[in-house]
């Protein structure tokens, strides 16, 4: 397991993908790509000090670091984590945590996940295909409404593409 260190990063763009949710796109600002697993995490400091956990929904192989932050609007329409990055140029982070990882093997691999919890199954998913595995790979993918699962048709459009993996959206 890599140890977390800092990484000052980069923000390039903010954007709603779903109700509430927000896809928020980061480089690190030097020169080196840090390490980590598909399926970690990273913590991204508030203003206020404070180390926000996020899973990291892209691959490593992707050489690029997005988040999905869910932001619901507060009183007075404010959504502080999204304020914060619509306004940051750059932001800090402290990265990889987690154990949450594709196992060494290649066993089928069976992911349930609910909400913005589809962020670290994506990145594992997005590595697999990446690294052109052979497993099998269920992705059963939770939400109260159809409109809250925001990357349905990415799934299902990967699903098509790449047979092994299957894909169930599933809504209350």
């Amino acid at each position: 397991m890599v140890e977390a260190i800092h990484v000052p990063m980069r923000v390039l763009r903010l954007e709603e993908i779903g109700r509430d949710v927000f896809r928020v796109s980061l480089r690190p600002s030097n020169d080196g790509f840090p390490c980590y697993e598909a399926g970690q995490y990273l913590k991204l400091r508030m203003p206020d000090g404070e180390m926000k956990p996020y899973s990291i929904a892209s691959a490593p192989e992707s050489r690029k670091i997005e988040l999905q932050i869910m932001a619901p609007r507060r009183i007075g329409s404010r959504r502080p984590s999204v304020d914060f990055l619509s306004s940051a140029k750059f932001v800090h982070c402290r990265m990889p945590f987690g154990r949450c990882r594709l196992p060494d093997d290649d066993r089928p691999i069976l992911m349930i996940a609910g909400g913005t919890g589809i962020s670290q199954m994506k990145a594992m998913i997005d590595s697999s295909i990446a690294r052109n595995e052979d497993r099998e790979i269920w992705l059963y993918w939770g939400g109260k409404t159809p409109e809250s699962l925001y990357l349905d048709d990415e799934f299902s459009e990967i699903s098509i593409e790449h047979p092994r993996i299957r894909y169930r959206p599933v809504v209350e």
